[in-house]
């Protein structure tokens, strides 16, 4: 049964960015995937670029354009 929702608007309760790159950096270890906070970093910017000027989103699709970065 949920009891409480907690809603942050843009940072104000909660850093989400360091957060972020820790699950992402679980994600890539789980993968067996071990990368650098610069890599990580860079991973990062083109995942925004990707969510920016594509609407589809598959694995494939998400993978080859990481791949050509």
């Amino acid at each position: 049964m949920i009891k409480k929702v907690i809603f942050d608007l843009d940072n104000t309760l909660m850093d989400w960015k360091n957060e972020y790159i820790f699950a992402l950096k679980n994600a890539l270890k789980y993968f067996n995937k071990d990368y650098d906070n610069k890599k990580i970093e860079e991973l990062d910017r083109a995942l925004a670029e990707f969510e920016k000027y594509n609407t589809r989103y598959t694995n494939q699709i998400f993978l080859d354009y990481i791949n050509k970065r």
